[in-house]
């Protein structure tokens, strides 16, 4: 919830890191102070879901580094689209699909601007509920992103040497 309230829409960001940190220094006694100390270090301002900061947060405790939430990729055409997360350096997304993204028109502008960012040479990796459900299937979706990063380390090598 604490992502939810440092979302990179600035309508709907209510809260700073440092709000956090500041609310816990200054009231001392409650009941679950010491579990939201434990949870500061995965709070991430940026992220526009609680999916998409849980997914930060697996990443990160899985040792997947350097991973910028709401990354914005600049088109041919000017136009702006942003990646739910992103490895820039490696042109590596993941794009969260919940609910949300179940109606035929989101569904239509989605593969739109997947299909856009996939011809700019990024690869996009698709994640949902089920990804996330078990420990299998986190399992699976982790070794799939290190695929990836071991894929895109390996071209950004070649492309790099010729």
């Amino acid at each position: 919830m604490g992502c939810m309230m440092m979302s990179k829409d600035r309508y709907r960001r209510t809260a700073k890191l440092n709000d956090f940190e500041e609310y816990l220094a200054t009231n001392q006694k409650f009941k679950g102070r010491a579990q939201c100390y434990k949870t500061l270090p995965y709070l991430t301002a940026g992220t526009d879901s609680p999916t998409e900061a849980n997914l930060l947060a697996f990443l990160s405790v899985n040792g997947i580094q350097n991973i910028t939430p709401n990354f914005e990729v600049s088109l041919r055409n000017g136009a702006r689209r942003y990646i739910d997360l992103a490895v820039p350096n490696l042109k590596l997304g993941l794009e969260y699909q919940g609910a949300y993204h179940s109606d035929a028109l989101q569904m239509r502008k989605d593969a739109n601007r997947m299909n856009q960012l996939i011809d700019m040479g990024w690869v996009i990796i698709q994640v949902t509920s089920s990804d996330m459900r078990t420990t299998e299937s986190r399992n699976q979706l982790l070794a799939k992103i290190q695929r990836a990063i071991t894929r895109q380390t390996a071209l950004k090598k070649l492309i790099q040497n010729s």
